[in-house]
């Protein structure tokens, strides 16, 4: 049987919209890190590959995209044949700035940085360091839950939000700048919503969970851990874990209001950083879409690949279809012209928003 044609879609917006809310870009390589030849020829744009998308009519809309009044800036990678076809900014990094975004602009991943975590813990899983359907108490000693729940519910619950906790549980005090441990401890005051594994409500506070369980397991801290087992093997030269990885970054978007005015960036969300600590130029944005579409299989097996993508939960009604969770991805569960899967979840931080797809 002949192998579906398959596109993937990444890009970066710079949003006028209110905020939900290591190593730096410029810093070397660590000390005898080599980049697999197949991955730096992966990482090269081929207009060669370009095959079924119309790319002048794609640049033409993205431009028009970028004269939005809610658009401030923009960056674009496509992914078509297993190569990268196009990379391209729009628009500016700050609104009035005269700073265009470009293909080395660095975005923040917000969110989006969940699929990273779920992908480490599942790696983990393959070398045999983690059980995922053990007992998250187990994995995450700071993590407890009403009623003890924390010895019922999985590794695979904490990272498809099926905790049974209340929507973006204590995300308010984590933005007052509460210690993310000693909140994850005190969730254990609120009441359960549903038992664990039962319904999905989403979380970032609890998800981070995961960045405590990888460096329990790697005794790395968590951001090196994610560049050791997975960014730099990918070749992912311009990725970091911290909000120093961006602000220290030649060409970064800065987050704006709905008026288009430049606020203050914080580093709430960097201090839960498996779900929403990770920064990134498109051309890395697109090598980590590459890696989770199986052109990378010394990185991401099969096995892991389809341990972090597969369905486990139903969420909301999008314009996707209705949408299920997986190990920190988001899966619509009905055809949309003919794509078959969206990957990963977004949630807009009012400083970028990620949104790869692949479609087959």
């Amino acid at each position: 049987m002949e192998k579906p044609h398959i596109l993937g879609l990444g890009a970066f917006a710079l949003l006028a919209t209110a905020a939900f809310a290591m190593r730096s870009p410029e810093d070397p390589e660590p000390a005898g890190h080599t980049i697999p030849k197949s991955h730096v020829r992966l990482a090269s744009l081929s207009t060669d590959a370009r095959k079924d998308v119309d790319y002048a009519s794609l640049d033409r809309r993205l431009q028009q995209l970028a004269e939005k009044r809610s658009m401030v800036g923009l960056a674009v990678g496509v992914v078509e044949s297993g190569r990268i076809t196009f990379l391209k900014g729009y628009g500016e990094t700050e609104a009035g700035s005269g700073e265009r975004v470009t293909p080395d602009t660095i975005f923040r991943w917000a969110s989006v940085s969940k699929g990273v975590a779920g992908s480490m813990v599942a790696k983990l899983a393959e070398e045999g360091k983690v059980n995922l359907n053990g007992p998250v108490a187990t994995y995450v000693p700071s993590l407890k839950l009403p009623a003890g729940a924390e010895y019922r519910a999985t590794v695979g619950d904490m990272l498809s939000h099926r905790l049974g906790l209340y929507r973006n549980a204590y995300d308010n005090k984590l933005e007052e700048g509460q210690d993310t441990k000693l909140l994850r401890a005190s969730l254990s005051q609120l009441n359960l919503i549903c038992p664990p594994s039962t319904c999905w409500s989403y979380q970032n506070v609890a998800y981070d969970g995961a960045s405590e369980l990888v460096e329990g397991i790697t005794h790395l801290p968590y951001e090196k851990a994610v560049m050791q087992y997975l960014f730099n093997p990918i070749g992912m030269t311009q990725a970091s874990v911290s909000m120093s990885g961006l602000t220290g970054a030649r060409s970064w978007a800065r987050p704006h209001d709905a008026a288009r005015r430049p606020i203050k960036l914080t580093d709430s969300y960097y201090r839960v950083p498996a779900a929403g600590g990770v920064n990134s130029n498109i051309k890395d944005m697109s090598l980590w879409m590459l890696a989770q579409m199986g052109e990378m299989p010394d990185v991401l097996s099969p096995k892991v690949l389809d341990t972090v993508h597969a369905p486990l939960v139903k969420t909301w009604a999008s314009v996707a279809g209705c949408a299920s969770f997986s190990n920190g991805w988001v899966r619509p569960t009905t055809a949309m012209a003919g794509a078959a899967t969206i990957m990963p979840g977004i949630i807009s931080s009012g400083i970028a928003a990620a949104s790869p797809v692949t479609v087959r």
